[in-house]
């Protein structure tokens, strides 16, 4: 299962097991995805700003992000005029 992330740290730290005494404290979650990477259940990759379509969930865009966001969904306004 692919699980895309836009934290570059974080994708290493999930295939990388020589951080453990670095990473000690980080939550059970962390530990847990990546005991299923190494067992090749997840594969985690980079998804670089400009390719979040979250964002459009979670942030202010502007004109421009928000419209080439919107169409990467395919999300139309119902109310537009045809």
């Amino acid at each position: 299962m692919p699980m895309y992330c836009n934290n570059q740290v974080i994708t290493f730290i999930a295939g990388n097991l020589t951080f453990h005494e670095r990473t000690k404290y980080i939550e059970i979650n962390y530990h847990y995805i990546r005991d299923k990477v190494m067992f090749g259940l997840i594969s985690t990759s980079h998804v670089v700003l400009f390719h979040q379509l979250v964002d459009i969930f979670t942030k202010s865009l502007t004109d421009i992000s928000y419209d080439t966001t919107c169409t990467k969904l395919d999300m139309f306004d119902l109310y537009a005029p045809t």
